[in-house]
């Protein structure tokens, strides 16, 4: 981070040398604090199911999918999903 920091420096130095740049972290305990079934990435699978403590329900709704189709492959087919 100490290292990004530098270049980050470097180049705002040279593109704005009027200013001077602070950089404030929060290095938190409690960022790593979480409920017990939370969703967890490091916990998470790279197949379908995941290794989640238990399964959420899901509901896709007109609303969630924005202006474009949604899609999804069926047997080598790109489909639309129907709601």
């Amino acid at each position: 981070m100490m290292v990004q920091a530098e270049d980050v420096d470097d180049v705002l130095k040279t593109l704005y040398p009027w200013c001077a740049v602070n950089h404030e972290y929060d290095h938190s305990g409690v960022h790593s604090v979480q409920k017990r079934d939370a969703l967890n990435e490091a916990k998470m699978g790279s197949g379908f199911g995941g290794a989640q403590t238990r399964k959420r329900p899901t509901a896709m709704t007109t609303g969630c999918l924005g202006p474009y189709p949604a899609t999804r492959l069926v047997s080598g087919v790109l489909t639309d999903v129907e709601l």
